[in-house]
């Protein structure tokens, strides 16, 4: 028996800045091997992101891409050269995930969407996030942290009613979309490992952060209306209750 859950798995990286990565952390962490694909020259820019050591500011030392890329191995290609593409392609061939958070279109653009990639390794299950989906009207649209968490509700439900929205701390939608990932992957691969069929995951940064605000979506359902901040209450719950309580 293996020492960790995802030990023998192999997964290729080509996730940058925060969600991709932090999905294939996860991965990492429970045993896969991670191959992590960056950009010559300066790397994925979360090596660019601080907290760094007061003495030691460097491409090596980001505390925030340290933490996002545990576990893994790395390997330097120039996806914009025929030579680097080629040498991707044939990491693919042997990985049982692949991950990328590019925006819509750069994969095929490059030669390595998922139909490219199956042709050479049929069993392979792709996961893209992306900030509003692979289609539809926004899949090419542009956005920040603070515009995908407004979107999705979470500022005007959060803090106190007579002052304005309030965004939580770090870069929670790209987190949050990180494990939506994290968890696409694993039942794709247990779908693959038990019926044969390998998946394509689309992952949306902006469905992961309104799939936390279940409560408000149903009051808008039944009611017509929207909680404005309650200071973290959550008015489902009798006075002084955690979500975590049960009653005996």
């Amino acid at each position: 028996m293996p020492d960790r859950a995802l030990e023998g798995v192999r997964v290729l990286d080509f996730g940058w800045h925060i969600a991709g990565p932090f999905a294939t952390k996860l991965l990492a962490d429970f045993g896969a091997d991670v191959i992590k694909i960056e950009r010559p020259n300066r790397g994925d820019p979360a090596r660019e992101l601080g907290p760094f050591p007061p003495a030691n500011r460097s491409l090596e030392t980001s505390a925030t891409f340290l933490y996002l890329n545990t576990n893994k191995r790395s390997v330097v290609l120039d996806l914009a050269q025929p030579a680097g593409r080629e040498v991707a392609l044939r990491l693919a061939a042997s990985a049982d995930i692949v991950v990328e958070n590019f925006r819509p279109g750069v994969m095929a653009r490059l030669g390595l969407d998922h139909e490219t990639i199956r042709s050479h390794n049929p069993d392979v299950i792709t996961v893209s996030i992306s900030n509003y989906g692979q289609t539809g009207p926004y899949a090419q649209y542009e956005a920040t942290e603070l515009t995908l968490w407004g979107q999705g509700e979470v500022p005007y439900v959060t803090g106190h009613s007579e002052r304005p929205p309030l965004k939580t701390a770090g870069a929670q939608p790209s987190l949050h979309a990180g494990i939506n990932a994290c968890i696409g992957a694993l039942a794709a691969l247990w779908q693959r490992d038990a019926l044969g069929e390998a998946q394509y995951i689309d992952v949306s940064i902006l469905e992961a952060v309104v799939n936390l605000i279940e409560f408000s979506l149903g009051l808008y359902q039944c009611l017509g209306t929207c909680p404005p901040a309650a200071a973290g209450d959550d008015r489902r719950l009798p006075p002084g209750r955690s979500a975590g309580h049960r009653q005996r």
